[in-house]
């Protein structure tokens, strides 16, 4: 259950929290690049497997995946690999911010009964880390994202 969980708006995504128009700008470019493709991929089969976007440290979006070897792997085993690689990218300073997203279901406030959402963990290198979620509904083929609700993060590809 999210009970600290807030809406959030193209501002203010952490109550009470300032953040510079770099992490914000890099919130809403991997934002947007993991709902697309899980739109894509809830649209055409259903469900999607964990993965992740990143913007390098000289700026550049890029998609990451993962393969295990197994045909239906676990999303656990997928979410460690995914935040495995970015630590990596992450200790050799070669990351900036990196989104790993993953199908979820859970409870939300005002919600009866748990909802389908789309887990994003977002992680910034300037200390920013969020747990955004973004709920959803598939109906004829179409998937109706609601607004996104978020809250603060320990990160889990930057150490600090």
């Amino acid at each position: 259950v999210l009970d600290d969980a807030m809406s959030c708006g193209r501002r203010g995504w952490l109550r009470g929290k300032v953040v510079s128009g770099e992490v914000e700008k890099d919130r809403e470019t991997l934002m947007a690049s993991v709902l697309a493709f899980a739109r894509h991929m809830l649209e055409t089969n259903g469900e999607f497997y964990p993965f992740a976007a990143l913007i390098n440290h000289s700026g550049q979006m890029e998609q990451l995946g993962a393969d295990t070897g197994d045909e239906r792997p676990s999303s656990k085993e997928m979410i460690e690999l995914l935040l495995n690689a970015l630590r990596v990218w992450a200790t050799d300073g070669k990351l900036r911010a990196s989104a790993v997203a993953f199908d979820v279901s859970i409870q939300l406030r005002g919600h009866d009964g748990p909802s389908d959402a789309i887990a994003v963990l977002f992680d910034h290198v300037s200390g920013t880390s969020e747990q955004i979620y973004v709920s959803y509904r598939l109906a004829s083929g179409k998937a109706d994202f609601d607004e996104p609700v978020s809250q603060p993060n320990e990160s889990a590809v930057f150490r600090r």
